[in-house]
């Protein structure tokens, strides 16, 4: 296990998020979807939330690295296949989570898949990064 790829995968976790969810890109309509305001957003404690979100990164990390480990005999490069599993995960685990719990929270499609894609490419980068540095 490659302890500093996994801390880099978890840090583009966060990395991604802060991208994605910036009111430049995804970040007003996935507020507007979730009934989030700037002054909730803002309160709580950040340090223990960011802290959380690395934690489970890094946890995701793991699991992508474990997902896509085994096989001798690759197709596709090791980095494409570490890639192609963690955007296989995203799609088949995942995604269908998100869409059952976002149907009970009566979420907007738009917000569906600005969280569903955001996973997407997260866990694909991860994959990318973890291949990229057996």
């Amino acid at each position: 296990m490659n302890i500093v790829a996994h801390l880099l995968a978890g840090v583009a976790a966060l990395v991604i998020g802060f991208l994605w969810y910036n009111p430049k890109a995804f970040g007003n309509a996935w507020m507007r979807g979730v009934g989030m305001t700037n002054e909730k957003m803002a309160s709580g404690n950040m340090a223990l939330r960011y802290g959380l979100t690395l934690l489970m990164a890094l946890i995701l990390s793991v699991f992508v690295a474990f997902f896509g480990g085994g096989h001798e005999e690759l197709v596709l490069s090791r980095t494409q296949h570490f890639a192609f599993h963690g955007a296989q995960l995203a799609g088949v685990v995942v995604m269908p989570i998100l869409v059952i719990v976002s149907l009970f929270e009566q979420l907007d499609f738009k917000t569906i898949a600005i969280n569903v894609g955001y996973w997407v490419v997260t866990l694909t980068v991860m994959g990318l990064i973890i291949g990229a540095m057996p």
